[in-house]
């Protein structure tokens, strides 16, 4: 880590999300495989993934809506979407196909959960998703913006598991100072427990994102990845 961003990393302070325009849904992406991959534990169990989510979310009653930001680069390949709830309970991960012409934009995404009822039970920053180009076996460090009920305008929410950091914060892009993610005050936080709302620089394709946890004032290694937007 540079002395510089030391220095802004001591002076932290948090932002807000700035809203982007709708893109409209273009269509489905579809489940590579026809079995759908889920699975509700009878006992929590610890994820290994420092991020959980990214995501623009809402709580909604009458029904969940999946979406998901598919850059057209990704086009003709695969990408796999894990659901997780923050209890440690409930995961899906599954491998869906983009189509060889999509021409970028954000569709909807094939969920046909048997769980939807506990999905929906689940109070805000209770569920992550986390979308990866490739798939699930095999994953790059390329992600996108999932939509959990949440539209364009909503803030762009990160789900982090701190490991029990005593700060965690993350750069966006090469500029600027970090952002400070905030701990979620929700009981049972085995799957994440931090969430960071960030602003990325408005018409960018992707913005870099590096994380860095705090622990007894010494640094973690960082986390790198690079996260595509649903820009106009």
């Amino acid at each position: 880590m540079s002395f510089i961003r030391k220095a802004i990393l001591a002076l932290a302070l948090g932002t807000t999300a700035i809203a982007a325009p709708d893109r409209g849904i273009a269509q489905t992406i579809a489940l590579k495989e026809d079995r759908f991959n889920e699975v509700l534990r009878p006992a929590a169990q610890i994820s290994g993934a420092l991020v959980a989510g990214i995501q623009k979310q809402a709580l909604s009653p009458g029904g969940i809506s999946l979406r998901a930001h598919v850059p057209e680069k990704w086009a003709g390949g695969d990408l796999c979407i894990r659901v997780l709830s923050i209890d440690g309970l409930y995961e899906a991960s599954n491998t869906y196909s983009v189509p060889s012409g999509w021409s970028g934009g954000i569709a909807d995404v094939e969920f046909p959960s048997k769980y939807l009822d506990r999905l929906l039970a689940l109070p805000s920053d209770g569920v992550g998703v986390k979308i990866v180009q490739g798939p699930c076996t095999q994953q790059t460090g390329q992600t996108t913006v999932a939509f959990w009920n949440g539209a364009a305008g909503d803030p762009l929410t990160i789900l982090v598991n701190s490991f029990r950091a005593d700060a965690v914060f993350v750069y966006v892009g090469a500029e600027g100072p970090p952002v400070k993610c905030d701990e979620i005050r929700l009981e049972s936080r085995t799957s994440f427990d931090t969430r960071c709302v960030i602003a990325p620089p408005a018409g960018a394709p992707f913005v870099d994102l590096e994380f860095f946890r705090y622990q007894n004032r010494k640094p973690a290694p960082p986390t790198s990845l690079r996260l595509w937007l649903d820009n106009g």
